[in-house]
Parts: C-alpha cells; sequence; structure tokens
C-alpha cells in the first residue's frame, strides 16, 4: 500500500466593481468541479470563503488512477 498525497487546487476571485457575486463565483466552480470529475478526478471537498472583495476556494481532489494505485502526475491545467 502506498502513501497518497492529497491534492488541493486554490482559486482566487477578485472583485473590482462588486458586481460578481457569490453566486456567480458559485457557478464558476460547479462548472470546474463538474469538468474535473468528467476527467476522472474525485472532489472530495470544495471550500468556499469570502472576504474583503475577493473569494478564495480550495478544492481538494485525488486522481482515481492514483486511488487505484498508480501515479499519474498533477494536469497542467490545475496547476
Amino acid at each position: 500500500m502506498s502513501i497518497q498525497e492529497l491534492v488541493e487546487v486554490k482559486v482566487l476571485v477578485k472583485e473590482f466593481d462588486g458586481k460578481i457575486g457569490e453566486a456567480a463565483v458559485q457557478s464558476s466552480l460547479n462548472a470546474l468541479v463538474e469538468e474535473m470529475q468528467q476527467r476522472n478526478f474525485v472532489v472530495l471537498d470544495v471550500d468556499l470563503k469570502h472576504a474583503r472583495r475577493k473569494y478564495t476556494c480550495v478544492i481538494k481532489y485525488e486522481s482515481l488512477l492514483n486511488l487505484a494505485g498508480c501515479v499519474t502526475p498533477i494536469p497542467a491545467a490545475f496547476t
């Protein structure tokens, strides 16, 4: 059995005019999570926080291949 490292992506969205809103950010994050799932990633946790005109989101995920015992690199699109 191998030791697996938890992988996470941090997403930062800054509001410049105050018009983005949490619903729009959440909708975009849902689309990102759906895309990750279609590419065989298991999303373990999504943590969205809002403070001072910016949203910070941490998405923790694992590759299905890693869960099966294979070693896969982090996809460039998510680094």
